[in-house]
């Protein structure tokens, strides 16, 4: 399967951003701005080789969020989500995995920035792991 970017928001332009993309992207707006917001779902969605895939930046608070979250995505197998920029990689009672890559650039309260990868086989995901940026 070729590669693909989740991008969970914070962009931090209105702009139309670089004049190519690298990656097929998945985007959803987080602390964008209103021009940016009007332009993209709140939910970005997507079936890769067989595995339902939610992006979005906002999920509340870290109490509750599994429970949450299988309700408002009873129709995902995996969420990625922001907002937070603090890695998170958990699963749901009814399976739903959810995963928050941190941030590549804002670390805030992080000992480091990072991103995430993750494959897609036989229609699940593997080899799932958040990289650091630096270090």
């Amino acid at each position: 399967m070729p590669a693909r970017c989740a991008r969970t928001g914070d962009r931090g332009s209105d702009g139309p951003g670089p004049p190519h993309r690298p990656l097929p992207s998945h985007v959803a707006p987080g602390n964008d701005g209103p021009a940016l917001r009007a332009r993209l779902p709140e939910t970005a969605r997507a079936e890769l080789a067989g595995l339902r895939i939610a992006v979005i930046h906002e999920t509340g608070p870290a109490v509750g969020r599994e429970r949450r979250c299988a309700i408002l995505f009873p129709d995902s197998d995996v969420l990625f989500f922001g907002h937070s920029h603090i890695p998170w990689d958990t699963t749901a009672p009814s399976g739903l995995r959810l995963l928050n890559p941190g941030s590549p650039t804002d670390r805030r309260r992080q000992p480091y920035a990072t991103f995430l990868t993750a494959e897609i086989k036989g229609g699940g995901l593997s080899a799932v792991e958040v990289h650091r940026v630096g270090g």
